[in-house]
């Protein structure tokens, strides 16, 4: 029969009900467990070809060994402890699940912007087809193939640049499209929309626009206005870009809309604690702050002691406002609810990107690399399968196959992975001792919440 894996956190066992059981992870579901010191030795090696079991009920007594091993056993075979072969079925199980839901439309590889880090080569991804705003024309057929991919699911349609408001009537008559493509039975829309935007060029029409319709808004911004303004200075010399956003952000909230803050971190705004602070008191609910990669500019890579400046930054903010730091609060989620997953997004599954010309990539970040081009809107289609379930699941990857963390952190940005290492599965190294830091801190949030929902009766 297939084992066990427990992962024990020897360090965090004051943060148990009772101040002194074990805590424990289930790998393979994700679950949190608390066990006091027999049950957790029972459970070690109750998987071992010959456990120990005299100095067991020597130490603990036969009664007590033999209610912990009643207890283990009923957790296995109730599905809340899942072994190596119950995975499979689980796995199986996903695998039948899935669709086609994601579309990202690059409408614009123009920007007003020249971001010192952008990945995108200012806008165009070093796509030199001539065409930096793409057409309804590509857009719709885009539109319709998603909809022969989706099956009956709901669809999310992600517009992206560049910046897409410089191309504002083909992201309106997309939205259209979209809504009359994709109703269901009852004629409602079955699909959500989302923008990332610098918001300079945004106008109020446009933001009620976001208000009528399923909209989710991203401002890219990077901190106080000195920060940014350095960071992500207007192509206009005499242009405040951090002013703009600003004034979009104004705008947004003055339409009942509350947009998610991104925040790039290099070697010059390595403050994370401030930046979250300056945000929040802005107003922003939501804010996703994640680490530069190959930027234009090499002096903004984060070296190895950025990285420890960062994570002790995370420290804070997990321990402050962990529902404001978007990574910490998913991680928080994940482990509260036992959400265990072997893909870390849509590529794995199935998603599409669309260049201003037609050109098809599983994903924005890896747009203008020939080898993943999967075809082209108007001329061939799909070229390649979409479905990189078998080769992306994070199992699969020799590094990540024994960490006792894979299911939480599902091996990470399969694009960040490949321009670190060169291999979609091979876990940049950088990202991979953040991650591990920040669900170090997660578990801790989750732990410190329940022990104080506990003590004030609240839920878990």
């Amino acid at each position: 029969m297939g084992g066990l894996r427990l992962k024990v956190f020897p360090e965090l066992r004051h943060l148990s009900s009772d101040g002194v059981s074990n805590i424990l992870l289930d790998v393979n579901s994700c679950r949190i467990f608390e066990a006091e010191d027999a049950l957790l030795e029972v459970l070690l090696v109750m998987d071992d070809p010959s456990p120990d079991w005299a100095r067991l009920r020597l130490q603990y007594g036969d009664q007590h060994i033999d209610e912990c091993l009643s207890f283990a056993r009923n957790l296995v075979d109730s599905g809340t402890l899942v072994r190596d072969e119950q995975l499979h079925h689980m796995k199986e199980h996903v695998n039948r699940d899935i669709a086609v839901t994601s579309l990202t439309l690059n409408i614009a590889h123009t920007c007003q912007l020249r971001c010192r880090y952008c990945f995108a080569n200012t806008g165009n991804y070093g796509l030199d087809d001539g065409i930096s705003l793409m057409s309804f024309d590509t857009a719709k057929q885009a539109i319709d193939i998603l909809n022969q991919l989706r099956g009956n699911q709901k669809a999310q349609i992600v517009f992206f640049g560049g910046e897409p408001l410089l191309n504002w009537e083909v992201l309106e008559r997309s939205v259209g499209y979209a809504e009359a493509t994709f109703a269901g039975p009852d004629r409602k829309p079955n699909v959500s929309f989302c923008i990332t935007t610098n918001g300079l060029a945004l106008i109020q029409s446009q933001a009620r626009f976001f208000k009528e319709h399923p909209f989710s808004v991203i401002l890219s911004i990077d901190g106080d206005r000195d920060t940014h303004n350095k960071l992500r200075p207007c192509k206009t010399d005499d242009v405040d870009s951090w002013a703009g956003t600003i004034a979009a952000f104004q705008i947004l909230t003055g339409e009942g809309i509350t947009p998610r803050a991104r925040v790039t971190v290099t070697s010059s705004n390595t403050n994370l604690v401030q930046a979250l602070h300056d945000l929040g008191e802005l107003g922003f609910g939501s804010i996703n702050m994640q680490p530069v990669h190959t930027p234009a500019d090499k002096s903004l890579t984060l070296s190895h002691d950025d990285l420890l400046v960062y994570e002790s930054h995370v420290s804070t903010m997990m321990r402050s406002r962990p529902l404001v730091f978007a990574d910490g609060r998913r991680l928080v989620a994940r482990i509260g609810d036992g959400d265990m997953g072997i893909w870390f997004c849509a590529v794995a599954t199935g998603s599409l990107t669309v260049s201003p010309s037609g050109e098809l990539y599983p994903c924005h970040r890896l747009m203008g690399i020939p080898r993943f081009r999967i075809g082209n809107v108007h001329d061939d289609g799909i070229l390649k399968a979409l479905d990189a379930r078998e080769t992306l699941d994070v199992d699969k990857s020799l590094v990540c196959t024994r960490c006792w963390a894979k299911y939480l952190c599902r091996g990470g940005c399969y694009a960040e992975n490949y321009n670190a290492t060169g291999k979609l599965q091979m876990p940049d190294p950088f990202r991979c001792h953040l991650t591990k830091h920040i669900i170090g801190r997660a578990l801790e949030c989750y732990l410190f919440s329940r022990r104080d929902a506990a003590n004030t009766g609240g839920d878990k």
